[in-house]
């Protein structure tokens, strides 16, 4: 109060405020906030006027704000997947950790721009209508597409495969969308080398009974060559057999997958 005095005589006509905390009788601190006014030159007064109000229940609304806000922030920064939140025109307007490294890009560098650059061109004009399309049907929370058709694209030009979640929310009467997401490249890795090993074994258990039922080596050839190309991914393939006679390799003949396809 000293201060706020001092600080009034010397602004003569002009309104000085502060805030400041008194602990109350029983314990608990009090925020007040006192407005002084320097009266001195009005002859009806000829005196500093000073105001105060108790300001308790708005401190505290702000500490708890400003907790609430803390907490978020936290939360957001240390998330193990990417967090992007896009405003109605599909600019970016935050983007976490996370996200930069999913992306190998900074943040600061992508904030402004359009969320389609981070996507590859073939995706960009559905995702501008999905958007609009998402904020007019007022959808709180919805996922976007599968992992295997949704890809993002890296600063440094790579495409990989992703799963998405976007939802909405107002502000002040501005759309904004969170874009939760996360690089599942090696999860995709993962499945497609489980699917390719039951294809394997799957080819394997029919050669295998193909195999129980052949009388000779000229029907186990085309079951033996059939399932080495299908695995490779090939057209067509052959074993070459050696000749006693002549000492010669000859081949029995060219094998396709499909048995009408042959070349003999």
């Amino acid at each position: 109060l000293q201060a706020l005095f001092a600080e009034t005589l010397n602004m003569p006509g002009r309104a000085v405020s502060f805030e400041y905390r008194s602990q109350h009788k029983n314990g608990e601190w009090q925020y007040f906030e006192a407005t002084g006014n320097n009266l001195l030159h009005d002859p009806s007064v000829q005196g500093i006027v000073v105001n105060y109000r108790n300001i308790t229940t708005r401190k505290q609304t702000e500490q708890a704000l400003k907790e609430s806000q803390d907490r978020l922030f936290s939360i957001i920064t240390t998330a193990p997947n990417g967090i992007i939140v896009i405003d109605a025109f599909s600019r970016i307007v935050l983007m976490n950790p996370a996200a930069e490294r999913i992306f190998v890009c900074s943040a600061a560098k992508m904030l402004g721009n359009d969320l389609s650059v981070l996507m590859p061109e073939r995706y960009r004009n559905s995702h501008h209508q999905l958007v609009e399309a998402f904020g007019d049907h007022g959808v709180t929370n919805r996922r976007i597409g599968r992992y295997e058709t949704l890809y993002g694209l890296r600063t440094t030009g790579e495409e990989f495969p992703m799963e998405a979640f976007i939802s909405k929310y107002e502000m002040n009467g501005d759309k904004f969308y969170t874009v939760t997401l996360q690089d599942i490249t090696e999860r995709k890795r993962d499945e497609d080398n489980l699917r390719r090993r039951a294809e394997e074994l799957q080819q394997l258990a029919s050669v295998s009974s193909g195999l129980r039922v052949a009388m000779n080596v000229s029907e186990i050839i085309p079951l033996v060559v059939r399932h080495a190309v299908d695995i490779v991914s090939g057209q067509f393939g052959t074993i070459y057999l050696l000749e006693e006679a002549s000492g010669n390799l000859a081949s029995p003949g060219w094998y396709s997958v499909e048995k009408g396809e042959d070349i003999n």
